[in-house]
């Protein structure tokens, strides 16, 4: 699909796949909040867990002894999922003045008139000058994508991280108009630390502008740039909400990725392991 060549275009396939994914998972789980020296996740927020010590007058030490407490597995899903139930009455999207439409980057009214494989590669040749990452997505599949975001905007995604424990992601969708879809990404350490106010480290946004006379919809992402952060592993965030938002319940594999999607959002048994298992596979 259009959708897996914009995920694939960098070479994902092989770039992301992290080997014996699931054995990482299990041995960091209990690891992510560990604040220790070569710590990455620990050194990127180590001025905003001083500044949170300070707010409550308290040690960084006993900060992290808290979080790390509250990352064991019941206790953290029960998290996640109350901040779910939050998400099902309105989106936690941060609010600017304007949000970005189709028209501020081309001439719809031209666009419409070319044909989907010309659209796709004037897009992401627009885009290409910005170092952004683009792509278009079938209208049967941005539809289906859509229809489950309303459904279940918010989610949680994680990434093994090599000798350091593993990093919580949570992704949340908005919908600041009728042709705009917005994913945010952040790390779940940022949102405990700033909550509404967390600062994404990915946005993609969809524009559904031509979504009728071309039959596509299309994507623009953002994301930052540092040394905790790679491109592959923003391509495999954005692969494993293909997988999941998009996933085909007349399948095993589809029905036990949209029963996760069910089980987080409702508050039933949800396993953050079987999540991982799937963010492995190649398909």
């Amino acid at each position: 699909m259009i959708y897996s060549r914009f995920v694939s275009a960098l070479g994902f396939r092989n770039a992301c796949r992290t080997n014996n994914f699931q054995r990482c998972f299990l041995r960091c789980y209990s690891q992510e909040f560990q604040g220790s020296a070569g710590n990455n996740v620990y050194e990127r927020y180590q001025e905003k867990l001083n500044q949170k010590a300070k707010q409550q007058n308290t040690p960084v030490e006993k900060l992290v002894q808290n979080a790390r407490k509250s990352s064991a597995p019941k206790e953290a899903i029960s998290e996640f999922q109350e901040l779910a139930k939050k998400s099902s009455e309105k989106p936690q999207v941060k609010k600017v003045k304007k949000f970005p439409e189709l028209s501020d980057f081309i001439d719809i009214g031209k666009f419409q008139d070319l044909p989907a494989s010309a659209i796709e590669k004037l897009w992401r040749a627009r885009n290409l000058q910005e170092n952004i990452l683009s792509g278009c997505v079938e209208k049967s599949t941005y539809e289906r994508m859509i229809s489950r975001a309303k459904k279940y905007p918010l989610f949680v995604l994680p990434l093994p991280r090599e000798n350091q424990g593993m990093e919580t992601h949570l992704i949340q969708w908005g919908f600041p108009g009728n042709n705009t879809a917005h994913l945010i990404i952040t790390t779940l350490l940022e949102y405990k630390l700033k909550n509404a106010y967390a600062t994404p480290h990915t946005v993609l946004i969809h524009f559904a502008d031509l979504l009728e006379s071309n039959g596509i919809a299309l994507m623009r992402c953002q994301f930052e740039h540092d040394k905790s952060l790679s491109s592959s592993d923003v391509q495999l965030l954005l692969l494993t909400v293909q997988k999941f938002y998009n996933a085909s319940p007349d399948s095993a594999l589809g029905k036990e990725r949209l029963s996760l999607l069910e089980n987080f959002a409702s508050g039933k048994d949800f396993n953050l392991y079987k999540v991982a298992g799937h963010m492995d596979m190649l398909e």
